[in-house]
């Protein structure tokens, strides 16, 4: 029998962080939101993932719509590595390689229940302050992170001070407690 092989074309792309890869290909990998595996036992719905983990340097696979991230141990520079990477991937998807076995993965909010993290919040469930910032957010950066977006959910915060620390944190204000902050107002 012989095997289908399918033209299929893959480069590399660095990101913002230099621990992450993408690998980019001209077939769309997943139809879903996305996957994402953290070591080769989460990895058994992804056949691409589980080889990928064969990499002695390869930490986590994350795989969205035409691409997959790879997060790497410092044990090597992606300089070092990336071509093998990048060819290994397109051999895999050429020869008809499956990325992700879709009907395995578990549901998003049910996989955050299980790890206690909690259930993703509901709109209803955010004050006024948090709706801006989510909808903010939607509008400025989801546009930028694609459909890697949906998998970073808004979550409340907790303390005394919530609104204004969350703005801090999302927006990349400096951290100053009250007293400070009225002095600087």
């Amino acid at each position: 029998m012989e095997i289908k092989r399918v033209p299929v074309s893959i480069y590399a792309e660095m990101t913002p962080n230099p621990k992450v890869m993408k690998f980019v290909s001209n077939k769309l990998l997943l139809q879903t939101d996305s996957a994402e595996f953290r070591n080769i036992e989460e990895a058994k719905p992804s056949p691409l993932a589980t080889k990928l983990f064969h990499f002695p340097f390869v930490k986590e696979v994350f795989i969205s719509g035409n691409y997959i991230a790879i997060a790497k141990f410092d044990v090597v520079e992606w300089d070092d590595v990336a071509q093998e990477v990048r060819v290994f991937i397109t051999e895999f998807l050429t020869e008809g390689g499956v990325a992700v076995h879709e009907d395995q993965l578990k549901p998003a909010q049910e996989e955050k229940a299980e790890e206690g993290k909690g259930p993703v919040l509901n709109p209803e469930d955010l004050g006024e302050v948090e709706a801006r910032i989510v909808d903010i957010l939607e509008e400025y950066i989801k546009a930028c992170r694609g459909s890697r977006w949906r998998k970073h959910r808004f979550y409340g915060l907790q303390g005394q001070d919530r609104r204004s620390s969350a703005a801090r944190r999302l927006f990349g204000l400096s951290v100053f407690n009250d007293d400070t902050e009225k002095r600087h107002s």
